[in-house]
Parts: structure tokens; sequence; C-alpha cells
């Protein structure tokens, strides 16, 4: 109601997006593409559109499509995720099957963890940054002493 009077550059990130979002179902399409929907909302707006997405999906029967690399936003709506890896499909099921799978790829994503954070878990860098630079010492000959 009180943004009814306002200029679209007066509206929030949140405003923006659920009138782009009415601007698309308004012609009753047989399906609503998104690109990371959530980007730029604090949590709580996110959420609040994730709402309104599956409240859309359920009233009109409108197909969502929705491109995101946000796990809550994916896990929260989809019926179905795809999971792309290097252009190839990874992975493809419920948010419960994508969550069992034992695929190591699929969980190190779901885990959001890398393959530098499993090294760093598995105790190959022993020692990280205190903000000060630390190189390996200079090999030093019999009697030299250290700079």
């Amino acid at each position: 109601p009180d943004a009814y009077d306002k200029l679209p550059s007066e509206l929030s990130g949140g405003m923006k997006k659920r009138v782009a979002l009415a601007r698309a179902v308004a012609l009753d399409p047989d399906a609503v593409f998104f690109d990371e929907p959530a980007s730029g909302l604090d949590p709580i707006a996110g959420a609040h559109l994730d709402e309104l997405i599956q409240h859309l999906n359920r009233s009109f029967g409108t197909t969502m499509v929705i491109v995101t690399h946000d796990l809550d936003n994916a896990f929260n709506v989809a019926h179905r995720i795809l999971m792309l890896d290097r252009g190839k499909i990874a992975a493809l099921g419920t948010p419960a099957e994508i969550r069992a799978s034992e695929d190591s790829w699929v969980r190190s994503f779901i885990a959001r963890k890398s393959a530098a954070r499993d090294a760093i878990d598995e105790g190959f860098f022993a020692h990280l940054g205190s903000g000060r630079s630390r190189r390996p010492e200079k090999a030093r000959g019999p009697g030299e002493k250290s700079a």
C-alpha cells in the first residue's frame, strides 16, 4: 500500500523483485524463469520472495525455473533440482534425493566445501595467515646465521 505512489527508483530491492514477478505472471505464462532471484536481498526478504514464488506456483500451476547458487533458496522452493558441473548434469532429483546423493562433487557442493578446504581439513596447510607473510627459511650452509 505505501509503495503505490512511489517511483521505480524509490522502491527497495525486494519491492522491485516483487513488481518484476507480478509483471512476469500477469499474462498467465506456462513458465517463469528466474536468475538468482534472492541475489541482493537480505535473508528475510529472500525468504519472503521464496514464499511468494511458492504461492504463485501453487495458485496458478505455473512452472518456475530458478537458476541459483543459493542452496537455501533451492532446497526451500524446488520440487526438483538439477545441478550442473562444468556444463554437465551432475545430479537431478528431488531436494531429498540431492541431499542423500553419494556423489562426492554433489556432497562437497552442498557442504559448501572446495578441494582447497578439503586439503586444509586433511592437514596439508599447517598455517593460515595471521596477516603476516611467512616464507620458508632460505637454506643455509654450515655456520651461516639466518637473516
